[in-house]
């Protein structure tokens, strides 16, 4: 496996990559909305028509002015774009809007990724306890019956690899003789 082992990027693809993540949060953030507003199932509903920026407004109870900053984080995220000043869904749009995995994992990353990962930095500052629904922790209600982290569920346990038979009853496992 070569993967990680070199720097795959120029400068210029370097520092592309370095915007994106920066505008990373600001880009789901207007994706959620463009799809939650539903300015996407309505560009869909338009087809290769699209719609003018007034239209969409009017169609998804968004002010003119809203509608048109989540839709040029849109643009910028190639959720849609711009065919004669008209707003057609694109490729990436569609699956954010139809795609059941990346809905899954949309939904996933909003309700239940989003708020906690601001409080990644804490963490890192921070021993690992138990939250136990500990007043005022962010993270303590999406937790299930207030148990903390995977050492306090056995998820991380002790116990050495003899004394479990993970695959196929093999105490010694390697590489897969067969091309995948």
């Amino acid at each position: 496996m070569k993967h990680y082992q070199t720097d795959p990027y120029n400068a210029l693809e370097a520092i592309s990559e370095a915007q994106k993540i920066a505008f990373g949060p600001m880009l789901f953030q207007a994706s959620w909305c463009l799809r939650e507003t539903g300015v996407l199932a309505f560009l869909e509903s338009r087809g290769q028509q699209g719609a003018s920026l007034a239209d969409i407004a009017r169609a998804c109870a968004l002010s003119e002015y809203g509608a048109g900053v989540l839709l040029d984080m849109g643009l910028g995220g190639g959720l849609c774009y711009l065919a004669e000043e008209r707003y057609v869904l694109g490729r990436v749009g569609k699956y954010l809007l139809n795609d059941p995995m990346s809905r899954v994992n949309f939904d996933f990353t909003q309700h239940l990724c989003y708020q906690p990962l601001a409080h990644l930095l804490d963490a890192h500052h921070q021993r690992t306890l138990g939250i136990d629904r500990a007043a005022g922790h962010g993270i303590s209600g999406l937790l299930r019956h207030g148990a903390a982290f995977a050492r306090q569920q056995r998820l991380i346990g002790r116990a050495a690899a003899f004394d479990h038979h993970p695959i196929h009853r093999n105490d010694f496992t390697g590489t897969h003789q067969n091309v995948i």
